[in-house]
């Protein structure tokens, strides 16, 4: 692919948001004709004024020094006999953007907003191809911006002025095809339009998303539409962004005469609130309509239970992973930040893959993953890694075995296994490097249980500790790396004798003295105790002597639940997953929120709101609680034996207080329906399968 092309970029290297332009003449129209394209930056493609496909964000979010995806599209229904032309704009995109801490300002300017494409053409006795080249011009667009921080702005008066373009020499080795689902447009929300106390006009679109605008309006040339971002109102009900951090979030359009219709694609903003900063005389609110997008995945599950607030709670659930799964597996999409955490990817992957379908998702994100590997195993705690050098830790870098993993339990797919196999392999050699003579991981855990609740800013990984949950993920990964090993039919003796290790003194100098929720749950859920029901009791205890409440962050939380079951506590499951006080699960709900929130207290119960630096009211981590609702109370779980054979076992645990629960799921190994609802004081079980 592209081996006749160039990689292109306008006579002034500076600007941002370029369109290149090339027309062609067609005597007769081809049987077949398609456009492949990919670049520095997202592209948005247009064949004689009309859009090129439906993808948007494309090339997605790789790691650009080693891999680059390219998009094909049919464009023969575009052509035209004569003179036809294609226009090509180029956002900075992922490339180009400020994104984390690891690029300056002079830094991003170095890089191109280079472009590459081809045009193939299939006539009935020959097939001619249009490549980026020299012939192609380049102009700035109409958007003045357009990044992933600041949003976009355009300027709907501005004519191009082309101008030739010039060659940049890039590497031509790294194109890949779409691995993928690719993003596109989904759900639409019209506002509710309200005036806050301080007289702002802002718009409810009464569900946080991740996504766009379409406007559609008319007004005079040089009048300004102005659009701000928000996720929630503050307790007196004013509009409030702070949280965004250096976020400009906005969309900002000035007008030419007549009728208007925008929609920004090549950006995107997490917000439930927007708010009228400038408007054109007339304007009518209801002319804006929320966009959502996420990748392109397909839904695998419904869940509705008897608690109306349960059910509140698994939507956040799901409207969390749509939020934060547009092309990678992001923390929030809102702030300065909207980066590939491998935390909470780790913590989520398996409520994940029960929601949708998955698999390309994360195999692409995971060859992400392998590709950043750092030389001696270490993996970056965000993917791709626009955090420069630094190493995730436990519970962080341990997505390079626990998402695998995941991922082949959910579809039965080795070659998710296959792929990612030898970076598993040389991030366990990693940390059994790092590891002293007891084979306790020391100072390996960087995040602590992050954002544990009652932690303070000043302090947010929590009161467990620290070598204790290195230790418990090193011996996870090294027990995963063993397991996909034995799939795969690998000798992993060696690894199967150091789990053993880590397990034997992990029991003999941890296990007596952990003391917290998260480390009693890992120990349980990890396989680091002989006796799981008496490591399981000692957990409920201590959830009872902490007055039936959770004290678990991004590490604990995941684990907590499957924990207690392990002992039979499915009843204190119950109590913890219905209660509505902070902290819990339902508080936020309580609260209004219609996304899973970063903190257990973004909105404090006295209506105060948590710190600005770091309140996402649109994180997915905690969300992981759903997979508890699939896998012990509708009781459906994919089990794996040791040699890789999956089985759909359905075993459910009913609870009066959830009144009802009706739950599909489908995969590969069939269709499930689980019913269940209490005649007096006995739970009546329904049960239903289709085989795949």
């Amino acid at each position: 692919m592209f081996e006749k092309a160039l990689f292109i970029r306008p006579e002034n290297a500076a600007v941002s948001c370029p369109v290149f332009r090339r027309t062609f003449t067609l005597d007769e129209l081809p049987a077949e004709a398609t456009l492949a394209v990919t670049g520095y930056g997202v592209y948005e493609a247009f064949c004689n004024e009309k859009r090129i496909g439906d993808v948007c964000m494309a090339p997605g979010w790789t790691a650009y020094e080693k891999r680059l995806q390219y998009q094909v599209y049919d464009i023969l229904p575009l052509l035209k006999t004569g003179e036809n032309e294609i226009q090509i704009i180029l956002a900075p995109g992922w490339r180009r953007s400020r994104l984390g801490w690891r690029y300056t300002p002079e830094q991003l300017a170095a890089f191109p907003a280079a472009l590459i494409g081809e045009m193939q053409f299939t006539f009935a006795d020959r097939r001619d191809t249009v490549v980026t080249y020299l012939t192609w011009q380049a102009a700035d667009s109409r958007y003045t911006e357009c990044s992933i921080d600041h949003g976009a702005q355009y300027d709907a008066r501005q004519e191009p002025d082309f101008s030739p373009t010039v060659e940049i020499d890039l590497p031509k080795d790294i194109f890949i095809p779409q691995e993928n689902e690719p993003v596109r447009m989904q759900e639409q929300f019209s506002p509710e339009v309200i005036v806050t106390p301080r007289h702002e006009v802002v718009l409810d679109f009464k569900q946080e998303i991740t996504g766009t605008v379409k406007l559609d309006f008319s007004a005079r040339s040089g009048e300004v539409l102005q659009l701000s971002c928000a996720e929630i109102l503050d307790g007196d009900g004013n509009f409030y962004n702070e949280n965004y951090r250096s976020a400009k979030s906005l969309i900002r359009y000035v007008c030419r005469d007549g009728r208007q219709t925008f929609c920004p694609t090549m950006t995107f903003f997490g917000f439930r609130y927007l708010r009228i900063d400038l408007a054109p005389e007339g304007f009518v609110p209801e002319s804006v309509t929320a966009v959502v997008l996420h990748s392109d995945f397909k839904k695998t599950a419904s869940f509705e239970c008897g608690v109306p607030l349960v059910n509140r709670l698994y939507q956040n659930v799901v409207w969390g992973q749509k939020s934060n799964m547009l092309d990678i597996p992001t923390d929030c999409p809102q702030r300065d930040e909207r980066l590939g955490w491998t935390g909470d990817a780790a913590a989520f992957v398996r409520t994940a893959c029960y929601n949708f379908d998955m698999q390309k998702f994360f195999t692409k994100w995971l060859h992400d993953l392998a590709a950043e590997q750092f030389s001696d195993g270490s993996i970056p705690p965000v993917i791709p890694n626009a955090s420069g050098s630094d190493v995730g830790g436990a519970g962080w870098s341990d997505a390079a075995c626990i998402c695998p993993w995941a991922v082949y339990t959910a579809y039965g797919n080795k070659k998710i296994l296959q792929d990612q196999f030898e970076s598993m392999q040389k991030y366990v050699d990693c940390i059994a490097r790092q590891a002293d003579d007891r084979l306790h991981w020391i100072g390996g855990s960087l995040f602590g249980d992050w954002l544990q609740p009652e932690a303070p800013f000043e302090n947010m990984k929590g009161t467990s500790d620290l070598d204790v949950i290195a230790t418990a993920f090193f011996a996870h990964s090294t027990d995963l790396l063993v397991r996909t090993g034995k799939v795969l039919e690998k000798d992993v003796s060696k690894y199967e004798a150091l789990f053993k290790k880590i397990r034997r003194n992990f029991t003999e100098d941890y296990l007596p003295k952990l003391s917290t929720q998260t480390e009693l749950s890992l120990a349980v859920c990890f396989d680091l105790c002989d006796d799981k029901i008496a490591v399981s009791d000692r957990l409920a205890d201590l959830v009872h002597q902490d007055g039936d409440k959770l004290q678990t962050g991004f590490i604990g939380t995941p684990h907590l639940l499957h924990a207690l079951s392990a002992g039979g506590h499915d009843d204190l499951c119950y109590t913890l997953l219905l209660r509505t006080e902070y902290p819990s699960w339902l508080y936020p709900v309580t609260k209004g929120a219609t996304t899973i929130w970063e903190h257990w207290d973004g909105i404090k119960p006295d209506g105060q709101i948590w710190q600005p630096e770091m309140n996402s009211y649109n994180h997915y981590a905690y969300g992981a609680v759903a997979d508890w609702l699939f896998m012990r109370a509708a009781g459906i779980c994919i089990d794996v034996d040791e040699s890789g054979n999956r089985t759909l076992r359905i075993e459910p645990h009913p609870d009066k207080r959830l009144g009802h629960l009706d739950v599909d799921f489908s995969c590969d190994l069939g269709h499930v329906r689980v019913h269940w609802h209490y005649e007096g004081d006995r739970p009546i079980v329904k049960i239903e399968r289709d085989y795949a």
